[in-house]
């Protein structure tokens, strides 16, 4: 995956809507591939929404990032669950974030989800 193919899926993310995005790909889930391709694959998507360029040109980072990693586990055959939470911050403002779980374990997350509320899940 590279950096076009990742304008087009948060232009699809855009068009589709957040519940039909992730119906549609939840209906499409295939047989389980190779995981160690699947784990390399899922790394490089990961990379590519961590560089800085990337934080520039999609708001939403960890939002656009995990519906892509979803779709990605489902056209895969992986079992995953789509969740958002948010958590307060001191000054009474509020953080959100958007990650992807597999086998009930955040999938690829360097942060520490035990503080966030969770408020949306999607499983497929």
């Amino acid at each position: 995956m590279n950096l076009i193919q990742l304008i087009i899926e948060n232009c699809e993310i855009k068009s589709r809507g957040l519940k039909r995005y992730l119906s549609y790909y939840s209906q499409k889930k295939n047989k389980v591939v190779n995981l160690i391709k699947f784990e390399k694959k899922a790394t490089k998507i990961e990379k590519i929404y961590d560089r800085k360029i990337c934080s520039k040109i999609f708001n939403f980072k960890c939002y656009k990032r995990s519906l892509v990693m979803y779709k990605y586990c489902c056209l895969n055959g992986i079992d995953c669950k789509f969740i958002m939470g948010m958590r307060s911050l001191s000054n009474n403002r509020r953080f959100g974030h958007a990650w992807v779980e597999v086998n009930g374990e955040p999938y690829l997350e360097k942060i520490d989800l035990k503080i966030f509320h969770v408020i949306f899940e999607y499983e497929n």
